[in-house]
């Protein structure tokens, strides 16, 4: 029997990270373990529920409730994610390490943990030819765009301790 999962397709997860870059493409560069955490819930948008928000952030819990559905589906279910974040990271890498081969980003973004757009015409041209994302996947870039960008990498408000899906006690603030 085969089955498909699209975490683990490396061509989905291009496709993904060519999204990712490019809505960031006016800061030009983004934080390494920033852009996985930003593709695990591109990929998994009803997983970002599991997400810590404060009291006081009550825009963001609104923007989240308003874009993101809490999907029922069973075939959506995480379990772990620490363990499915951590089990995605090679497709991640190897999906970075082709759009580097094209030029698109820089090559030593695994050694400076800093992806950096290096072409943004070829990333135009690359969006313009591999399709369109689901309205729900739009809906989560948006609320990527809208609440994430605004958390610290690391620290107690920080993404890394928010969603727990890496390591953070030991982060130098």
């Amino acid at each position: 029997m085969i089955v498909y999962n699209q975490a683990y397709d490396v061509y989905y997860t291009i496709f993904r990270m060519i999204h990712l870059l490019y809505s960031i493409r006016k800061s030009n560069s983004i934080d390494l373990d920033r852009l996985r955490i930003y593709d695990f819930y591109l990929l998994f948008p009803s997983a970002s529920h599991n997400m810590t928000i404060k009291r006081n952030e009550g825009d963001i819990r609104q923007l989240r409730k308003d874009l993101i559905d809490k999907n029922k589906n069973p075939f959506e279910i995480l379990y772990n994610q620490k363990k499915i974040f951590d089990n995605i990271k090679n497709f991640q890498i190897t999906s970075l390490r082709c759009l580097s081969s094209f030029g698109l980003i820089n090559n030593d973004f695994e050694k400076s943990k800093t992806i950096i757009i290096e072409d943004n015409s070829l990333l135009e041209e690359a969006i313009d030819n591999i399709g369109k994302l689901t309205s729900r996947q739009k809906n989560m870039l948006i609320f990527i765009q809208e609440s994430f960008s605004k958390f610290p990498m690391t620290g107690v408000d920080g993404i890394k301790n928010r969603t727990k899906l890496m390591e953070s006690k030991y982060d130098a603030e």
